[in-house]
């Protein structure tokens, strides 16, 4: 998964886990993949990127839980990890 930093529009790489619980509707992975690119252009940190991801993966299918880690390759000596997950029960 690529975007770009907000602050210096330099590319940002990540390393991406989805963990989706569900009980019936799944994405397809061609589907998946076409829905990450489209960050590739987009300025955007880390955090709030992981947050995103997992608010629209769940929204999509509905799944009992939806748990995203994001790991953002190191850059200037500093490497992120983000994690964010929505249980069926939080959202009622």
């Amino acid at each position: 998964l690529t975007s770009a930093c907000p602050v210096t529009g330099q590319p940002d790489f990540y390393e991406v886990a989805i963990t989706i619980e569900t009980d019936g509707t799944a994405i397809e992975t061609k589907t998946l993949k076409l829905y990450l690119e489209t960050y590739r252009n987009q300025q955007t940190f880390c955090e709030d990127l992981c947050v995103k991801i997992c608010e629209d993966l769940f929204d999509a299918c509905q799944p009992q839980k939806c748990t995203v880690v994001l790991q953002q390759r190191r850059r200037g000596g500093i490497e992120i990890t983000a994690t964010h997950d929505i249980a069926r029960a939080e959202r009622g």
